[in-house]
């Protein structure tokens, strides 16, 4: 069965991608509450710009991005500030503004005057001031990542629209409903950097999003859509490079250092939002799913909105969960609060049931099933040896920093070792130390 369900450096798990893969996207239920977190992205924490008891619209700066590598946060509703406090995130202490939504919807003023025409700087300016950050669930900010490197070139964009988690489709509306705003946010970035080449990235099982992307993207000089083959983690980000490019990010280095940008269509459709429409970022699509959700449905949705809300408009459930997964089955962090609130890069909601549920963990076999599907070659479950032992150390060296936390060495365990966990603890424990 193992040979069934994996091949070198991928797997094949149940996709459960057909419950929402044709239903359009809605507008989700505005709540009342709604909650931002301040350290969904990567790099420093916001600092909050509001107080306690001020107003806002929806567009309000209420946090604002601390250092090179962060993001600014924004009101995705006009209302009051109703605290400003500590509470827990996955696990971390993290600031969050609470705000009561008082139903009005009064927006700011556009960001910038939009009748102008922003050269490259004031381009990745204003993309800062928006708040992008990469809106495929990694969240590192995209004006960073816009930068570019120093010593070498961008010449590539690969447009990452291979949405490989199971049961998300938030990518796939998103390339169908809005393929010609992608195509603008494409255009945007080429004004940016003098790209030679264009790839747009699609799985060879979302048909209807390759079409749409070749129609949209068919005037852009150097871009071609690239159909690969459906398989997990095709979508991220190291895969991605070496899939096209045939090029290995050096350990320790992003892209940039080796010409190329990789971007999620989400992003892109951000940027144009951004520079086109003078737009923050104040809401997403994200997919909520599972197979006994009485409506799973892609939907509309304010950052902020938490989760309970979400699976509100989806009908509920009949039966208790097993779990509740912000992201999906591969890559999702367990969500034990129903304060926990979509943010930028929250491309889906997934609900587990029982007929999903794993058997107790077992000793490790020695198999070595780990080795062969991690797609960025580690050995997961020696790190995941040394993070038992709390030899962090031994850990960073064996390369637990360049793990990419896709999952498929915690999916192929035949003795159910969640090895990502595992990685995850050791990784944090290396950058406490680092720190």
């Amino acid at each position: 069965m193992s040979l069934i369900k994996r091949r070198r450096f991928h797997i094949q798990p149940q996709y459960n991608k057909s419950l929402t893969a044709n239903k359009a996207v809605e507008e989700a239920t505005v709540p009342d509450v709604l909650y931002f977190y301040l350290s969904t992205h990567v790099g420093k924490p916001a600092k909050p710009v509001v107080a306690q008891g001020d107003n806002v619209k929806i567009g309000t700066l209420i946090a604002k991005a601390e250092g090179e590598v962060s993001s600014n946060v924004h009101s995705s509703v006009s209302g009051e500030v109703l605290s400003i406090e500590n509470k827990d995130y996955f696990g971390k202490d993290s600031k969050c503004i609470v705000i009561k939504n008082n139903h009005l919807d009064e927006a700011e003023a556009p960001l910038y005057d939009i009748n102008t025409s922003p050269d490259a700087d004031e381009t990745v300016r204003i993309i800062r001031e928006a708040g992008i950050s990469g809106m495929g669930g990694a969240m590192f900010p995209t004006d960073v990542k816009l930068s570019g490197d120093e010593e070498t070139p961008i010449e590539t964009l690969i447009v990452n629209g291979a949405e490989c988690e199971p049961y998300a489709n938030s990518d796939y509306r998103l390339m169908i409903e809005n393929s010609e705003e992608i195509a603008e946010g494409i255009k945007i970035v080429t004004n940016i950097f003098p790209l030679k080449h264009i790839f747009v990235a699609i799985e060879d099982d979302a048909r209807a999003c390759i079409t749409a992307m070749q129609k949209s993207t068919d005037g852009i000089s150097g871009a071609r859509v690239v159909a690969l083959k459906t398989a997990y983690p095709q979508g991220a980000e190291q895969v991605l490079i070496k899939q096209i490019t045939g090029k290995e990010i050096p350990s320790g280095s992003q892209p940039p250092a080796i010409g190329t940008l990789v971007m999620n269509v989400g992003t892109l459709f951000s940027i144009y939002q951004a520079v086109a429409l003078g737009k923050p970022v104040t809401e997403r699509v994200v997919t909520v799913s599972g197979k006994k959700l009485k409506n799973p449905r892609n939907l509309r949705t304010r950052l902020g909105t938490p989760v309970d809300s979400l699976l509100h408009d989806c009908g509920g459930v009949d039966e208790t969960p097993r779990a509740v997964l912000h992201g999906g089955p591969m890559m999702g962090k367990a969500i034990t609060s129903g304060d926990i609130s979509v943010s930028a890069g929250t491309t889906a909601i997934t609900v587990l049931f029982g007929e999903d549920n794993k058997t107790d963990e077992m000793a490790c076999i020695r198999c070595s099933e780990c080795l062969f599907v991690c797609p960025v070659k580690l050995q997961p479950v020696l790190i995941h040896n040394a993070r038992l032992l709390k030899n962090y150390d031994k850990a960073n060296d064996l390369g637990a920093l360049d793990c990419i936390q896709c999952g498929n060495c915690t999916y192929i365990c035949p003795s159910k070792i969640d090895l990502l966990a595992s990685i995850r603890t050791a990784v944090s424990a290396i950058n406490e130390q680092e720190k």
